[in-house]
């Protein structure tokens, strides 16, 4: 007998908050661990930390396992890692801040200096042109492309309108559009 089915379900939201068992919890966390991560990279630029969101994800999952709804749940994780890394960067300013290139150079010390490399040029390439966009479309920008996420769930991750993401998403392209027709890539 599952989990979920010792639930009496009497409205539509019930049906749907069917609680989430163990062996679904591996599931889970087996196909959306590697998209979390990377959504956490590339908000954060350092592998540790990446890692440790993805994990206080999963951990806060297990915990209200029972009260998830399945219809919402990557939207759910989703959202629990980017407020996540915006604490992170809200800490961030207010400690020392470690350059980039600092940060590649610990990366190599670790012992992940192939994908470091990959990773940390990619990431620079991205954050070079998003930095010019205002903050709201680089978050719409970096979770359409980089995370691979709809409109839709964009905006039940940030707690916005579909027409608001749509718009920011607009703008942003347009604004890319511009700054990458000026760029030079020996700047890389």
């Amino acid at each position: 007998m599952h989990f979920f089915a010792l639930y009496g379900c009497n409205t539509k939201e019930e049906s749907v908050r069917q609680g989430i068992d163990i062996n679904e919890l591996e599931r889970i966390i087996d196909e959306y661990q590697d998209k979390l991560y990377q959504f956490a990279f590339f908000r954060l630029g350092d592998y540790g930390q990446a890692q440790d969101v993805v994990q206080d994800a999963f951990v806060a999952l297990y915990g209200k396992r029972a009260d998830i709804r399945k219809d919402n749940l990557k939207a759910w994780l989703y959202r629990v890692v980017y407020n996540r890394c915006v604490s992170i960067h809200r800490e961030r300013q207010r400690r020392t801040m470690v350059s980039l290139s600092q940060a590649a150079m610990l990366t190599e010390a670790t012992g992940y200096k192939d994908v470091a490399d990959e990773g940390v040029k990619e990431f620079r390439r991205i954050e070079k042109l998003l930095e010019r966009l205002p903050e709201e479309q680089a978050t719409v920008v970096k979770m359409r492309f980089t995370d691979g996420l709809s409109f839709v769930e964009i905006a039940a991750i940030l707690g916005l309108s579909d027409n608001t993401v749509k718009s920011r998403y607009r703008y942003a392209i347009a604004k890319l559009r511009k700054e990458y027709s000026l760029m030079t890539f020996d700047d890389e």
